[in-house]
C-alpha cells in the first residue's frame, strides 16, 4: 500500500495541513481504529481518534458507539485534531514532498537494484 506516499505529494489534492502532519508524523503517530469505516484502518492518532479509542474502551453501548460514528461522519473536514486522516506507519519515513514523478522514477530505480541483486545472486525470475 502506496497511499499515503502519494498523500504527500505536490499533486494531491489534500490539504497542506494534512501533507505537513504525515511529513512530521513517526510510525507511532497513527493508530489503527474503526472509526471511519466500522473496519480496522490505520489513521494519524488525533484528539478525535483517542476519544473513540476512549470509548470503545470504557464499553460503551452499541447505541453510543453509533451516534459517536454519525457524528463523525457529519462533521466538516478542516480541523485535523477533530477528524480522522487515513495514513500508514509509512509516514515515519516520508520527510518531504516530492512530485509523483519522482516517487515513481524512485520506485522504479529501486525495484531495478533490487532486481539486479537478485539476478546476481540467480534468484531473479526470468
Amino acid at each position: 500500500q502506496m497511499g499515503t506516499r502519494f498523500i504527500a505529494t505536490h499533486e494531491s489534492i489534500a490539504p497542506l495541513d494534512i501533507k505537513k502532519r504525515i511529513l512530521y508524523a513517526s510510525s507511532e503517530d497513527t493508530v489503527v481504529t474503526t472509526l471511519r469505516t466500522g473496519s480496522p484502518t490505520r489513521t494519524l492518532r488525533t484528539a478525535f481518534t483517542e476519544k473513540w479509542e476512549e470509548l470503545i474502551k470504557s464499553g460503551a453501548s452499541v447505541d453510543e458507539i453509533k451516534d459517536f460514528r454519525r457524528k463523525v461522519l457529519k462533521r466538516t473536514r478542516g480541523n485535523i485534531e477533530e477528524d480522522t486522516v487515513g495514513a500508514g506507519q509509512v509516514c515515519g519515513l516520508i520527510r518531504e514532498l516530492k512530485s509523483v514523478r519522482q516517487i515513481i522514477e524512485c520506485i522504479i530505480k529501486d525495484a531495478s537494484t533490487i532486481y539486479m541483486g537478485l539476478k546476481e545472486n540467480g534468484k531473479a525470475l526470468e
